[in-house]
């Protein structure tokens, strides 16, 4: 399953699933093992498969991704009822003239663990070349999530690891990842808006992207174990610039949840810091609350509740998301009013 490159013809086939398709009827969504069998080949040149190979299965909607576990490449699958179809572009070396071969691959699920179905490619290149497989898929037991991480994570990549190509290491500067867990099913959206899908078996994660950069492909494949009480952890990530150059790395990482209280405040007035304010697990954090000339603190609500018409207010210990707002009023009194009621 080498050097296979997404093509349109998947994007006029999803436009034709995504008018004429069905709703998915299961959810293969987790690590498996794809097997390959019964080959059959009309020309001298290789299948685009390996025997056995294991793959990371992310599905969603009407769609689905797979990455290739040891070599990283993605391929796209479309979604219609229990049908997954893959269209891509199979490229081989011949005689140093690259020639592709438009590659299909359908296969039918029976079950939320299980698939299989049969591949078929044909190359025309003055000679009339083709063949194909069967293929199953079989996934890999889950455990059941220990925690539910719902919430932000804050990363920081170790010093170290490798990089074997001449390209830049895409490291995750993104500091931190808003992460939705649905039963072993988990989602994450980092600072750069880019989107990883994976799954949950008990305190591991596992998340894999890819993204498009000078025309080629990278893709990530993130892994965490969460201990702690689900609270920090520690992980790595693999990357792989354009599958076919086997080039790519691998850097250690550390985790911390954390979580967001948002900050607000009314006419009259400033907070600072002022917006969603990222705080680690146990953390502390002071908001500042100052009123404009010729207003006064009216009252400060903190998750909803009146706290008074304080200046300063500290989150201790933070466990949870919170709320903040400050209220303010316009001073309508003598100035040396202001000194009875502006602490």
């Amino acid at each position: 399953m080498k050097s296979w490159h997404l093509t349109s013809a998947i994007v006029l086939f999803g436009i034709f699933l995504s008018i004429n398709g069905f709703p998915a009827t299961y959810d293969l969504t987790g690590q498996a093992t794809v097997i390959s069998s019964g080959h059959w080949n009309k020309c001298g040149v290789s299948n685009p498969t390996s025997e056995q190979s294991a793959v990371i299965f992310s599905q969603h909607g009407d769609s689905a991704s797979i990455y290739e576990v040891n070599e990283g490449f993605v391929v796209e699958a479309l979604l219609s009822g229990s049908q997954y179809t893959i269209v891509t572009d199979y490229c081989q070396d011949v005689g140093g003239v690259d020639f592709c071969a438009p590659s299909t691959c359908t296969f039918t699920a029976t079950s939320d663990s299980y698939a299989s179905g049969t591949c078929s490619w044909t190359r025309s290149d003055g000679n009339t070349c083709s063949g194909g497989y069967n293929i199953s898929l079989t996934k890999e037991f889950q455990s059941s999530p220990t925690y539910n991480a719902t919430g932000l994570w804050i990363f920081s990549e170790q010093p170290g690891g490798s990089n074997n190509c001449g390209v830049q290491t895409p490291a995750l500067t993104l500091g931190t990842l808003t992460m939705t867990q649905t039963g072993n099913k988990a989602t994450a959206i980092d600072s750069n808006g880019k989107q990883y899908d994976g799954f949950v078996s008990g305190s591991s994660y596992t998340l894999v992207t890819y993204y498009y950069e000078n025309y080629r492909t990278v893709s990530l494949i993130l892994t965490v174990t969460l201990g702690g009480g689900g609270m920090s952890g520690s992980g790595s990530c693999r990357w792989f610039w354009e599958a076919d150059t086997l080039c790519g790395g691998e850097f250690a990482l550390l985790v911390d949840r954390a979580w967001t209280i948002t900050a607000g405040a009314g006419a009259g007035g400033t907070i600072s810091p002022i917006g969603s304010v990222t705080v680690p697990y146990n953390g502390n954090q002071t908001f500042i609350i100052v009123p404009n000339q010729g207003y006064l603190v009216q009252d400060v609500l903190v998750d909803g509740v009146l706290v008074g018409a304080t200046k300063t207010y500290t989150f201790s210990n933070v466990q949870a998301s919170h709320t903040i707002e400050a209220v303010f009023r316009k001073n309508g009194g003598l100035p040396f009013l202001q000194l009875l009621f502006d602490d």
